[in-house]
């Protein structure tokens, strides 16, 4: 990864997964308590595939403490949203 400025940084919680997949769909306003609802389905995972060091470990959080790094992938988080 690239030194990036402290101000620019994102800063997300060490525990927060690598990977997120997210879908939106509206159900048909003729389906059975549907009425048209838009719902929002989120997956958040780690694919150590996709870490800084694939399969080996994850840069987790670089802050003043120095870097952080995981080696075992969390657990799969599964949000859902109602967005009508």
């Amino acid at each position: 990864t690239s030194k990036v400025p402290r101000p620019l940084r994102i800063r997300i919680p060490a525990h927060t997964a690598a990977n997120f997949e997210g879908l939106v769909l509206r159900v048909d306003d003729t389906t059975p308590g549907g009425a048209g609802h838009l719902w929002k389905l989120v997956r958040s995972f780690d694919d150590p595939g996709t870490w800084t060091e694939p399969g080996v470990r994850h840069l987790a959080a670089d802050g003043m403490g120095g870097p952080t790094y995981r080696s075992d992938p969390l657990d799969d988080q599964w949000e859902l949203y109602d967005l009508t």
